[in-house]
């Protein structure tokens, strides 16, 4: 079954329940199979009659719900992520206000009130994110191993580990970066040479969760500071030494989770 949102779930958790083997697969890698078919039309039935021949054409690996703690965390990491969004809108707009002529009383009011709303929220959904994480003694020592890196906190973390099922199924780091839209995208044919970007065809809560951390690391990470310089002295744009480097950190993450190592400050290679 594709991946549709959320409304995949109720039926994927009913199989899996039932023991029925079941795969379920990104939208746009169904679509870009139908491409590759002589169907111009689209129906319900053609649709199932692809997805049909696209499950038997390919080796596809069999899905698994994610365990409670996981499933937990990935959605008290996107409330929170939300909420700070929210927090960050209100404060650019009481921002405005205050450098506005004869602003509103009333409205500057409500928007710190807002403000100290949103505040109490993210205090409560983080603390929730604590109290889930300190549940699995285990899962507690290897998150606590992990934010020792520079730059890096805990909802990062989190967000990184929750998002990835655990890194349950991901091989390698080409596959960890393409699943956050890390991947480089190349854009040339013949003479014409285009701009090389990333992909962002992935997961984009990782992405966003890694921006502010990696402009940290870029600061106080040795390695990482050294990484950023090199690339910007290559005349390369500063955003995209910024996205090198939140992909560094990811990877890094990605590391010290799977080989359950203790992060060493100076280690010679961060890739």
């Amino acid at each position: 079954m594709e991946a549709t949102g959320v409304y995949y779930e109720n039926l994927a958790y009913f199989l899996a329940e039932n023991n029925f083997s079941l795969s379920v697969v990104l939208a746009n890698k169904v679509k870009n199979f139908s491409k590759t078919l002589d169907n111009k039309s689209k129906t319900d039935d053609i649709d199932a009659a692809i997805q049909t021949q696209y499950g038997l054409e390919k080796k596809l690996k069999p899905w698994n719900p994610p365990s409670a703690i996981f499933k937990g965390l990935k959605e008290l990491t996107r409330e929170y992520q939300s909420i700070k969004e929210s927090l960050t809108c209100i404060k650019n707009k009481l921002h405005a206000k205050s450098h506005s002529y004869k602003a509103n009383e009333d409205t500057v009011k409500r928007l710190n009130q807002h403000k100290k709303f949103l505040n109490q929220q993210l205090k409560q959904v983080k603390d929730q994110i604590k109290k889930l994480i300190e549940s699995d003694n285990d899962f507690n020592e290897r998150i606590k191993t992990i934010i020792t890196i520079k730059g890096v906190g805990l909802i990062t973390v989190i967000t990184a580990v929750a998002e990835t099922n655990g890194f349950a199924l991901i091989e390698n780091k080409n596959q960890l970066t393409s699943y956050a839209g890390y991947d480089i995208v190349h854009d040339q044919s013949g003479t014409h040479k285009g701009k090389t970007k990333i992909s962002k065809k992935g997961n984009s809560n990782i992405r966003r969760a890694f921006y502010m951390p990696a402009l940290s690391a870029a600061r106080y990470n040795n390695n990482l500071k050294r990484l950023y310089i090199r690339l910007c002295k290559t005349k390369i744009n500063k955003k995209i030494a910024i996205i090198a480097v939140a992909r560094k950190l990811l990877i890094l993450i990605y590391c010290l989770w799977k080989k359950n190592e203790k992060f060493i400050q100076n280690y010679p290679n961060v890739n």
